[in-house]
């Protein structure tokens, strides 16, 4: 039987979700990418890096409960060319912040890993993390639902860009997030998919969402 945990995640401080693609400008993503949700369930499971084993048995979820504060912090770095009169030289990396947002995760899984996940979040085998290492989370509100799932015109949590379909909420961000692993090689490469970020994305048609407490959400 399935079952959906939900919960709500509090950054206390700041965090960042950084975009891969530039090495001295790091931008973030808004939300937190599915893959970053994974890290957090994984980390709080004790599973070792990259151990990503569990990621096809269950389905993420993300919604926005407050955006944050995005603002910009500027570091000097040295960096050495072992070579010619001048063997250190400095350059500026720019880092991008989102401080103190809320976020809710949903997982469905099967009954028996939401409840592995329910006790790990509530005692996790390591300190839990949300973005970069030292962006430090605190969660709560820790609930599991059975599933329902209903056809809606609008959910409340980002959504994977449904065929031929367009948002009609203003505001709306559409984004290419990380959301999975494929394995065609030693290391894993990210599979990116086209999300619809807003607090609520509406439609001019039915989508399939599920029911969890007040909120429509989408996995």
């Amino acid at each position: 039987m399935d079952k959906v945990l939900s919960a709500l995640l509090t950054v206390p401080y700041w965090c960042s979700f950084r975009k891969s693609h530039t090495i001295n400008v790091h931008m973030t993503y808004p939300v937190p990418p599915i893959t970053t949700i994974y890290g957090l369930i994984a980390n709080a499971l004790g599973l070792e890096q990259d151990d990503y084993s569990l990621m096809d048995d269950m389905r993420i979820g993300v919604s926005v409960e407050r955006w944050g504060e995005e603002v910009d912090s500027y570091s000097n770095i040295l960096k050495s060319t072992r070579s010619g009169p001048t063997y250190y030289y400095s350059t500026s990396v720019m880092r991008q912040k989102i401080i103190k947002p809320q976020f809710y995760m949903y997982v469905l899984a099967k009954k028996d890993l939401i409840e592995r996940i329910e006790d790990a979040l509530k005692d996790p085998d390591r300190l839990l993390y949300l973005g970069e290492s030292d962006d430090l989370v605190e969660i709560s509100q820790i609930e599991v639902h059975d599933v329902q799932v209903v056809m809606t015109k609008c959910v409340d949590s980002i959504i994977a860009k449904p065929k031929d379909l367009m948002p009609v909420t203003p505001g709306t961000k559409i984004i290419s997030m990380p959301k999975a692993f494929a394995y065609e090689t030693r290391s894993p490469n990210v599979i990116n998919e086209v999300f619809y970020v807003n607090k609520r994305v509406e439609f001019e048609e039915n989508v399939e969402g599920l029911k969890v407490g007040d909120r429509v959400i989408a996995l």
